[in-house]
């Protein structure tokens, strides 16, 4: 069960492009405010939109529209999927004001 479940994880990683997830833990990694800033542009501007707005994307806690990103900060990245594993939201946490 364990290989099936580490094997669904993987497949859901490729399919949300740039961003993977890692399973042991919700926040994968520390990104720079920069990072942040052109990647949520990038997703913005892709042709396809569908794959961006399939999840919702949030700044400390705040919908995109309403974020400030801090390009010099770092963020930590947490990924929430339903009971199936699809991905509905990425939250961007600046380093020291996650609610964890």
């Amino acid at each position: 069960m364990e290989e099936a479940a580490e094997e669904r994880r993987n497949h859901h990683a490729i399919e949300d492009g740039r961003l993977q997830s890692v399973s042991v833990s919700p926040v994968t990694e520390l990104v720079a405010g920069g990072y942040v800033h052109a990647l949520i542009n990038e997703a913005k501007s892709t042709e396809n939109r569908r794959s961006y707005e399939s999840y919702k994307i949030k700044v400390n806690g705040l919908d995109l529209e309403e974020a400030t990103i801090e390009i010099n900060s770092s963020y930590l990245i947490e990924y929430q999927r339903d009971s199936t594993g699809v991905l509905k939201q990425i939250s961007f946490w600046k380093e020291g004001i996650a609610p964890w």
